[in-house]
């Protein structure tokens, strides 16, 4: 009879612990795709969750000081885009986020998204930085630092 009770009680455990974790995981999630491509693409910007300022704006013809080129990070939309993750409960972090010309806006984050995101994450972070770093080379920060250290030495490699 104990050994019955413990395996009941284990098994409830097991599903109260457990459910919640595979429905937040992803695991239950149906992979898809959003059919637009690159040409669809009005505007593509990072925005921290809760707040705090956004990212550069990437549009296919910049117009204001605020806005990049898409050309930048061109080659790191996947096309068709992959479908948004299920959030489930999270506290912040950020969103990228696709607005198509038809004024369809697409939301990745902010605390998980297809690992085709993370890398238009990155390539939009990069470019940022690159571009600021052109407009003021000066600049005190690290990035700036080491393209410039970059450009005064040669390439070298291991062989």
């Amino acid at each position: 009879m104990l050994q019955h009770r413990f395996g009941a009680g284990f098994f409830v455990g097991a599903l109260v612990i457990g459910a919640p974790w595979l429905l937040t995981s992803g695991l239950l999630d149906r992979p898809g795709s959003i059919n637009a491509s690159l040409g669809q693409i009005r505007s593509i910007h990072l925005q921290p969750v809760p707040e705090g300022p956004t990212g550069p704006l990437f549009v296919p013809r910049p117009r204001h000081q605020d806005e990049l080129p898409l050309q930048l990070v061109q080659d790191f939309v996947r096309t068709p885009l992959p479908a948004p993750l299920n959030q489930g409960h999270c506290g912040g972090g950020g969103d990228l986020i696709i607005v198509l010309k038809s004024g369809r806006s697409i939301t990745y984050g902010p605390c998980r998204w297809p690992w085709q995101i993370s890398e238009l994450w990155g390539a939009m972070i990069e470019s940022g930085e690159a571009v600021d770093c052109a407009a003021q080379p000066t600049s005190p920060g690290h990035v700036c630092k080491g393209l410039a250290l970059a450009r005064r030495r040669p390439f070298k490699t291991a062989f």
